[in-house]
């Protein structure tokens, strides 16, 4: 090769090196976003109601973690328990889709329902009895010895979302012909056709103001009852008992909720017991169960009841 052609040579491979040094990369390929799905945080966000926050995350956290660990095919990677101080606070996080499932008793789960577009897809069974009742007491001198005996009388009652101690004892005194109505005090008037009922706050305030004469009568969980009369068993006399009505808890999701995310989501928690049977146990969660049968007609009881005193 001849001086000439070796310089002619070197500077086309030159050009060349040039050249493709001047050319602009291939830009990347976009990767398709992943839109997760309700909570739209890539977080399964389990909700629970209670002005005691830290108790019901230490309790249900492992189960929003489990759940959270299978749904990666909805852009999930991780659980989180959100708490709501009432009901209204809850139907507004489920009506938001910031919330995937809530779980509590079903007269809290009915109240969430009526106010926001949640829909019930599984059902907690709880550890212990399937079912609880109330029971109506009074003292032994008090005269009482029926339902019927409450007209004119004020009485207490638990709280406005217990399941037994306000809605199974308000929809027994209406089958029993009575007409219940909230009062604003102890000392409120009470037509003797009626019978008044306040809220005590739970179940001891109860116990005592039935004690101490604040009221005639009151109505409790049947377990607070037995706890409370468990070593004096003369101190009161049950005038009326509730029917039983379910402990386990609806799961209730947004109306709106992605099918396959709903389906994936129970069939997580179903499985559960197999897949993270330590996380059930804080909760006191016996399993979870798809929301159907027997378990679902015991749920649409509440339900129902729930209506009817809302169509008082």
């Amino acid at each position: 090769m001849n001086h000439n052609t070796r310089t002619v040579l070197v500077s086309f491979l030159l050009m060349l090196a040039l050249t493709a040094c001047s050319i602009p990369p291939k830009p990347a390929t976009a990767q398709p976003e992943v839109v997760p799905t309700a909570a739209g945080t890539g977080v399964f966000v389990l909700g629970k109601i209670s002005k005691e926050p830290v108790g019901e995350i230490k309790e249900n956290q492992p189960i929003a973690d489990c759940v959270a660990a299978s749904l990666g095919e909805f852009g999930i990677g991780r659980g989180e328990v959100k708490v709501a101080e009432d009901v209204e606070g809850m139907a507004a996080l489920i009506a938001s889709g910031e919330v995937h499932i809530f779980f509590d008793n079903a007269f809290s789960a009915a109240q969430v329902m009526a106010i926001s577009n949640g829909k019930p897809i599984a059902l907690r069974i709880k550890d212990g009895p399937a079912t609880k009742r109330g029971i109506f007491f009074a003292l032994p001198g008090s005269g009482l010895t029926s339902l019927d005996d409450l007209k004119g009388h004020v009485i207490a009652l638990q709280d406005p979302t217990d399941i037994v101690g306000y809605l199974g004892a308000k929809v027994l005194m209406m089958d029993a012909g009575l007409n219940p109505v909230e009062v604003e005090s102890l000392e409120s008037h009470v037509e003797q056709d009626q019978v008044g009922y306040i809220f005590s706050g739970n179940p001891e305030n109860t116990l005592e103001w039935v004690l101490s004469g604040k009221v005639i009568a009151g109505a409790v969980e049947e377990d607070d009852y037995k706890e409370a009369t468990e070593k004096n068993p003369d101190i009161f006399v049950i005038i009326g008992e509730t029917e039983a009505l379910t402990r386990h808890q609806p799961g209730l999701a947004p109306g709106n909720i992605n099918p396959a995310l709903a389906d994936a989501i129970v069939n997580s928690l179903v499985n559960l017991a197999n897949t993270c049977p330590e996380a059930l146990s804080p909760s006191e969660t016996l399993e979870f169960i798809p929301y159907s049968g027997d378990g679902k007609a015991a749920v649409e009881r509440v339900l129902e009841m729930f209506q009817l005193i809302q169509d008082e």
